[in-house]
């Protein structure tokens, strides 16, 4: 009864307050874990040296820009140009060289 009557006076004194705790680990959470999460991919299944397919949306004169199965913008550097290069919508297969996030 004395948890019940004090649950009341909390809801009087703040009465929109979440009764949630905070989670500390969601605060201080490393950029690169939030990375992963986000891309809903672990660092065992997206990683550097894996073989990925994309979609290229957009070439360039020495580069292409693709789209990967999960959603990220991949960049393929040093493609040949002439009339057997890349188009839009072809579909590549290659190597993640490097990943890069905003904060890098």
């Amino acid at each position: 009864m004395r948890q019940l009557i004090e649950m009341i006076i909390q809801e009087f004194k703040e009465p929109f307050k979440d009764p949630r705790e905070l989670r500390s680990d969601k605060r201080d959470m490393s950029i690169e874990k939030l990375f992963y999460l986000l891309i809903d991919e672990t660092p065992r299944t997206f990683k550097k040296g894996l073989v990925v397919t994309a979609t290229v949306t957009r070439v360039l004169e020495t580069r292409a820009i693709c789209r990967l199965e999960n959603g990220l913008t991949a960049v393929v550097h040093k493609i040949a140009t002439g009339e057997d290069c890349l188009a839009t919508g072809h579909i590549v297969t290659g190597r993640i060289d490097k990943i890069i996030t905003d904060s890098e």
